[in-house]
């Protein structure tokens, strides 16, 4: 099962250095083939996984010189 299609219960950001965060995702149901550990959580069964996240910091619109 792809990730896109897990129900992602809640992300939480334990570190951030610029554009590059560690954040811990709890997925609904047991997964274990993404890895992770798989507990016991308040929706029944939830699989908790680390990953490591570049997000984009801003954007940048780069034009031709006119001459």
């Amino acid at each position: 099962m792809p990730l896109k299609d897990l129900l992602l219960l809640d992300e939480w950001v334990i570190a951030q250095f610029g554009s590059l965060l560690r954040v811990r995702r709890w997925y609904a149901g047991h997964h274990p083939n993404i890895g992770g550990k798989c507990i016991r959580g308040d929706t029944g069964p939830e699989t908790v996984v680390e990953v490591d996240v570049i997000r984009a910091v801003g954007k940048y619109w780069v034009k031709e010189p006119e001459d």
